[in-house]
């Protein structure tokens, strides 16, 4: 009879059971979930972003057939909002505001081009969009966490009231002080 231990098992059960709610201000090692997730998360943006930045002309030319007005401009927007925001979630360098630049794109994309009542693919698409809007939408209430530039979010932007990046409230040492 081969005697295995339980130990190992109710490890992992115990490691993935945990409350995940965090009172350490990100300072007790699960900083990291939130990079991790930054990071899977604006890689669809990075690279399609950067796609529509080399591929300028066919972007233009979709845009157009699509019926919006001044395609060269939205295709610039799109790039902007999209390369641009997906720097800014994975750097963690104001990753709100990235995650609202970004989340202003899924959502135009999502309505112009993936009505869910055209075909099973388009109704994956758009469920999928509105998934990456969920996560988006995380990032954009609870911002980048422990692993990401809050220093220098305050350092450009003085501590500014205005920037949802760089409140006080927001602070690990602010949070840390409360809890």
């Amino acid at each position: 009879m081969i005697m295995v231990s339980i130990y190992p098992i109710k490890f992992i059960l115990f490691i993935i059971m945990q409350d995940s709610s965090c009172q350490c201000a990100g300072h007790c090692g699960k900083g990291w979930y939130k990079l991790v997730g930054r990071v899977l998360l604006g890689a669809i943006f990075l690279i399609s972003g950067f796609m529509k930045l080399t591929g300028f002309a066919g972007t233009e030319q979709m845009l157009a057939q699509a019926g919006f007005p001044l395609p060269a401009l939205f295709t610039v927007l799109a790039i902007v909002f999209e390369f641009g925001g997906a720097l800014l979630v994975v750097s963690g360098f104001h990753a709100r505001m990235g995650a609202w630049a970004l989340i202003v794109f899924t959502a135009i994309a999502t309505v112009v081009f993936h009505n869910p009542t055209t075909g099973q693919l388009n109704m994956i698409m758009f469920m999928k969009n509105l998934a990456i809007i969920g996560g988006l939408l995380y990032i954009a209430a609870t911002g980048a966490g422990s692993y990401g530039m809050a220093k220098w979010n305050r350092a450009v932007c003085k501590g500014g009231k205005i920037c949802p990046d760089c409140s006080v409230e927001d602070t690990p040492d602010a949070t840390a002080k409360t809890n």
